[in-house]
């Protein structure tokens, strides 16, 4: 598993890819880590359980700063690697390497970046890192571990992932995505935000799935026209058109309307969903 394989194996295991009106206020970041510790303490890796070699965003004092703290001894001696999920802090300047501006991580020692990680998380997650310099929300997981002689170690970045997220912590992979997550939150939907782990790119995987519709109705937002996009969209409507008595489909045509003015009115959420809603 890649490691942001591992990382939406977390959140979906934390169920932090759903959403429900009630849940107002369950995504503040420290009931997010919460959430996080207690996904990874039902994830195996190796030998041990996730959440043993795991540094998440803390108090300054508690339970999470003292279990990350934990796992970094439990590493000292260069024979584990361990993993730290965390949101970026807020864009401020160019992030150039060296570091990763890991926001309320306190239990994470000096951890430096090789100019060979470096460049490979910056190519490889370009399109996270300029969505990070224009505001958006973003969430890393990094592998780091000792390394070095006893005389001279040091933690090392091994490697890092990227995630862009809405304020409600809801994984997107584009501006798009980000509009229509946040048309389905206003207007007090229930959805889940199906993610990819290590599938292949040809694989069919809606966008977002409103819970709240009977059938459940797929939401697909289709915003570039490339020839090799077009393909993959007629894949995803061929396989919706055979699958039609399972679920309904929605579509927003983001590139012909980019700025959602004449998106057409979400299907009706069944009658308990809204009942649940008002309650």
């Amino acid at each position: 598993m890649t490691l942001l394989g591992l990382l939406h194996l977390v959140w979906t295991q934390a169920g932090l890819n759903l959403w429900h009106p009630a849940w107002r206020d369950s995504r503040k970041p420290l009931t997010v880590a919460s959430r996080i510790r207690s996904a990874a303490s039902r994830i195996r890796t190796s030998k041990l359980q996730l959440d043993e070699i795991l540094v998440t965003a803390s108090f300054r004092k508690g339970g999470l700063k003292e279990k990350g703290e934990a796992a970094i001894s439990r590493a000292k001696d260069g024979s584990l690697r361990l993993v730290c999920i965390a949101p970026l802090q807020q864009y401020k300047a160019k992030w150039t390497g060296k570091s990763v501006p890991m926001e309320s991580a306190l239990a994470l020692p000096m951890v430096t970046m090789s100019d060979a990680v470096w460049n490979q998380t910056s190519r490889r997650f370009a399109r996270e890192i300029a969505a990070w310099e224009a505001g958006a929300s973003i969430v890393a997981v990094g592998q780091f571990a000792m390394v070095g002689t006893p005389e001279r170690s040091r933690w090392e970045w091994q490697e890092v992932a990227l995630m862009r997220v809405t304020e409600r912590g809801i994984p997107v992979d584009s501006s798009y995505e980000d509009t229509m997550e946040s048309k389905l939150a206003s207007e007090d939907r229930a959805f889940e935000k199906p993610l990819r782990f290590d599938a292949d790119e040809a694989e069919v995987l809606p966008d977002f799935i409103l819970l709240d519709t009977d059938p459940e109705t797929v939401i697909e937002v289709f915003g570039m026209n490339t020839p090799e996009y077009a393909t993959r969209r007629d894949a995803k409507l061929a396989y919706y058109q055979a699958n039609q008595s399972k679920v309904a489909l929605w579509i927003w045509d983001a590139h012909t309307d980019p700025h959602a003015r004449r998106i057409n009115p979400l299907p009706s959420a069944r009658q308990q969903a809204r009942d649940e809603t008002s309650n």
